[in-house]
């Protein structure tokens, strides 16, 4: 046994750099690659990969470079001068690339941590260079590459500093100026540059920066008069560039500095190459020649495909309409990114939106030996949210239509303060005065807004089923679908992105809920979807529950005197632990029965409304009233930390009606008479 550890040890030994500079290229592939997608989908294995990738990219290379710096000439199984070579690679993967420099938005807080790497780092590579051994003519190589490695360190550290929130904030302030806006046509490059116009304007939101009143005017005109196609399009351009603010490079790289770094990287990667080629080898291992080889091959491959991102990118588009160039090569250059971005059918966000259903979780929670294995491990809850929260829709047209109709509907008017006030305060009760169903239905309206999000999801589930026998096979996209879509992805963000709803007892609620559901499914056997909630329907609620007495059967003033003061303290101790878990448990049971039972008095007075149009009518519209409500009481920093996991349907509907006007009013640079 020992000599087979020995073994392996000496093998690790010999090859552990190899293994390191290889891992580490593996892993900068992955990134530059994935990172890119990420923006635009929200799969749990994408998200955990490049989680994983991220976190292991500086480690890898870091360790590789403490390696490199510590093996000698006579020590080491790998040729040292080849590994001098290796080590500014290293610094070149340390670098990053283009396509992710932070994985969240709080990474870009710590730039200043980066910059101390970048210090460190850079001394380690130099200190590698100058222990090296100086025959031939291999530093030249290593001085080539050294200085790409240089150069994509710093740029990394630096595109950290310009996502940092203050830095944004300072680079705002002291760009304020009036903006002119020409009424130009949607289609095409022309999107993609009112998009960077008006993300240039509406990215204040993140910093708290307030409006120019007249430009949040001709935002407003601007968005009224859009299809929903058009407006949401608008939005995902806007929403993209902030993206690649946050979390690439593009800042740097789409100013000249950081094109003709870029093309100085390239021919410099090239030149470290060339000369490579032309050197004795006979004095290398054929492996460690091969992992160079490689080393350089994937080095320029990743360059030249940072470069075509580069070139092809709506920042480039940006530029050349700006600029209106009208020489060939421009207009060659504009031809090609618009066929690319606009017509290979890749959108530029996830378009979906999550699925938490609360009679459907009920029915899948058995008691199997894998469940009660996964409770005793306390795990059973994240396993449950995990399965649920992977089920992701598609969101429709009909569903964008209704959202841009609600958004503009609320947004009339709110240049005069009051109503601005107003249309920030809707959550539902329009929507039922408009219908004439607020007299009925208000009570519903007048409890904490996690508490009415999950009566109305009950209510809206039943009435979905309910009615699934009256609907024609294939009709997927009608308000009835719209309501229940959007009666789950409000309870999806209720239970899974709490941070972006802030409410305080809203999953507690709606665990007590679950609970009490799942008590009445207890003994149905399997249930199908329609029966469950005919289940619910006929299901006795608010049972009083016998009162609770402790676990030995008696009370504490039943003891007699003959028990020492010790263990009557001990017992009094035990009991009140127990009489406050079991009150506690009391409390939420009859929580969870009172949310049902109003779930189902507010579902039996929905069924009342008739015809069944106007009665979808009212479901759909409360349900996007409460969506605004939500988006517009979400913190800034909330939304912004969306667009690395693919975005929130939520966040698009915050910055479409920021937009048209629905903004804080404090935003708002002036008041005159009222209004803003």
């Amino acid at each position: 046994m020992k000599s087979i550890t020995d073994k392996l040890q000496n093998l690790w030994s010999s090859d552990e750099i190899r293994v390191l500079v290889l891992t580490s290229l593996g892993i900068q592939m992955g990134l530059i690659f994935l990172a890119p997608l990420r923006k635009r989908s929200t799969k749990m294995v994408l998200t955990l990969t490049l989680w994983l990738l991220y976190l292991t990219a500086d480690n890898v290379a870091t360790y590789g470079l403490g390696n490199i710096s510590n093996q000698t000439p006579a020590g080491s199984g790998v040729s040292s001068e080849l590994t001098v070579l290796w080590a500014p690679f290293l610094l070149v993967h340390l670098g990053g690339p283009d396509t992710i420099t932070s994985y969240a938005i709080e990474d870009n807080e710590l730039w200043w941590r980066h910059l101390l790497g970048l210090v460190s780092q850079v001394i380690v590579t130099v200190y590698v260079f100058l222990q090296s051994p100086t025959n031939g003519l291999l530093w030249i190589p290593t001085i080539f590459v050294f200085i790409p490695g240089l150069i994509k360190f710093a740029e990394r550290t630096h595109a950290l500093r310009l996502a940092s929130k203050d830095n944004i904030k300072d680079k705002i302030i002291s760009e304020l100026r009036p903006g002119s806006m020409k009424d130009i046509p949607m289609p095409d490059s022309q999107a993609i540059w009112e998009g960077f116009h008006w993300f240039n304007i509406f990215k204040r939101l993140l910093v708290d920066v307030t409006f120019p009143a007249e430009e949040l005017m001709k935002s407003q005109d601007r968005i009224a008069g859009l299809t929903s196609t058009e407006a949401l399009k608008l939005v995902a351009i806007e929403l993209s560039f902030l993206y690649d603010i946050l979390h690439t490079k593009a800042v740097h790289m789409h100013t000249n500095l950081g094109r003709v770094l870029r093309g100085f990287s390239l021919v410099s990667i090239i030149a470290a190459l060339v000369v490579f080629h032309h050197l004795d080898m006979q004095k290398y291992v054929s492996k460690d020649i091969i992992i160079t080889y490689i080393l350089f091959g994937a080095g320029l491959s990743l360059e030249v495909i940072a470069t075509m991102l580069l070139v092809f990118s709506d920042w480039m588009v940006v530029t050349l309409t700006e600029n209106k160039h009208s020489n060939c090569f421009a207009s060659c250059i504009t031809a090609m990114v618009k066929r690319i971005t606009f017509r290979k059918g890749i959108p530029r966000w996830a378009h979906t939106i999550g699925h938490y259903n609360l009679v459907g979780v009920s029915l899948r929670d058995r008691d199997t030996v894998l469940a009660n294995i996964m409770r005793k491990l306390r795990i059973k809850h994240i396993w449950d949210n995990f399965c649920e929260s992977t089920i992701l829709i598609p969101i429709t047209e009909l569903l964008e239509k209704i959202m841009f109709t609600e958004a503009k509907r609320r947004a009339q008017n709110v240049h005069i303060y009051n109503v601005l006030l107003m249309a920030r305060a809707y959550r539902g009760n329009k929507a039922l005065e408009r219908h004439g169903q607020l007299t009925n239905l208000e009570w519903s309206m007048k409890r904490e807004f996690d508490e009415c999000i999950i009566l109305w999801h009950l209510a809206t589930d039943i009435c979905y089923y309910n009615d699934s026998s009256n609907q024609p096979k294939g009709s997927d996209d009608t308000e009835r679908d719209v309501s229940w879509k959007t009666s789950n992805y409000m309870v999806y963000l209720l239970t899974q992105q709490q941070s972006m709803m802030q409410l305080g007892y809203g999953k507690t609620r709606f665990e007590a809920t679950c609970a009490v559901v799942k008590k009445k499914f207890k003994g149905k056997g399997k249930l199908k979807d329609k029966d469950a909630r005919e289940v619910l329907k006929a299901a006795p609620v608010l049972e009083q529950n016998d009162a609770q007495e402790p676990a030995d059967g008696r009370q504490p003033t039943d003891k007699k005197d003959t028990f020492v003061l010790k263990k009557i303290w001990a017992f009094l101790r035990c009991w009140g632990r127990r009489k406050v878990e079991d009150d506690k448990r009391k409390g939420e049971d009859e929580m969870g029965e009172l949310v049902l039972k109003d779930g189902l008095r507010l579902a039996k007075q929905l069924q009342e409304i008739k015809p069944d149009i106007k009665k979808w009518q009212v479901i759909s519209e409360t349900w996007m009233e409460m969506l605004g409500y939500a988006a517009i009481h979400c913190d800034s920093y909330q939304h912004a930390k969306t667009l690395s996991r693919g975005g929130e349907l939520l966040t698009h509907l915050w910055l479409l009606m920021a937009q048209l006007g629905v903004v804080e009013e404090h935003k708002v640079q002036q008041y005159q008479s009222g209004s803003v």
